[in-house]
């Protein structure tokens, strides 16, 4: 790593010395952005950042070092595949391929997992996560704890989504229907995918691993991924 350093440095200094300009910060908070969840930078600044960019002199040789790191960390950088199917149990009224698009849909949400993973809708095999729209008993006959929430195994590739309630929502969430059914999909991927329940910070939006179904005490309403999901404080 010092040494791609030492070659970029070198590089700059014999072939790129420059005034730093308005582009070279653009290009650089782009770069900066684009590895934000996987560097844990939540959130930037950009006005003042921009500010103090401009004020670091006028070669800038510590931020062209910066800027090519971060984007030599995207390329190699590339997101998990989690392959999944769906299915809605024989004797539910609601249309399947109309569940597979909607699942399909909020899988995608790029405020949600997607921004750590990408899914593809794929044929059962093994590691293939089954996303199921399930009555109520049938959650119960497969060990999940409360049949009028939905449940999946942590870590697993078992997600039942309870068909009450993504028939008729959950009002202690105060979400529309149609974010609440978001908020199902995120929540229980969620536990799919090795996240446990976090707790209302006390403030601010719920995050998306909260047991919304249960009420959201003082947070407010959300389906966005938090920093509270990812296990940051």
């Amino acid at each position: 790593m010092f040494v791609c350093i030492f070659l970029w440095a070198r590089n700059f200094y014999f072939t790129r010395a420059r005034l730093w300009t308005r582009r070279d910060t653009e290009i650089l908070l782009e770069r900066l952005r684009a590895l934000e969840v996987f560097v844990g930078l939540l959130s930037i600044d950009t006005s003042s950042t921009a500010k103090r960019l401009q004020r670091v002199g006028k070669t800038a040789l510590h931020w062209f070092v910066v800027s090519e790191l971060a984007e030599s960390l995207s390329v190699f950088y590339t997101m998990k595949t989690i392959r999944y199917r769906t299915s809605v149990e024989e004797g539910i009224a609601y249309d399947p391929k109309q569940f597979q698009q909607e699942v399909m849909i909020y899988l995608a949400d790029p405020d949600g997992w997607a921004q750590l993973y990408e899914f593809v809708e794929s044929p059962a095999g093994p590691g293939v996560k089954h996303i199921r729209l399930a009555k109520p008993s049938t959650l119960k006959t497969n060990g999940c704890e409360n049949d009028e929430l939905s449940c999946a195994v942590l870590g697993g590739t078992d997600i039942w989504l309870n068909a009450d309630r993504w028939i008729h929502g959950a009002p202690k969430s105060r979400l529309p229907l149609e974010q609440y059914r978001q908020y199902m999909v995120s929540h229980e991927m969620g536990h799919s995918l090795g996240h446990d329940h976090v707790k209302c910070s006390g403030s601010g939006p719920a995050p998306i691993m909260l047991q919304q179904t249960l009420g959201i005490g003082t947070c407010t309403p959300n389906t966005k991924l938090t920093k509270y999901d990812l296990g940051k404080r």
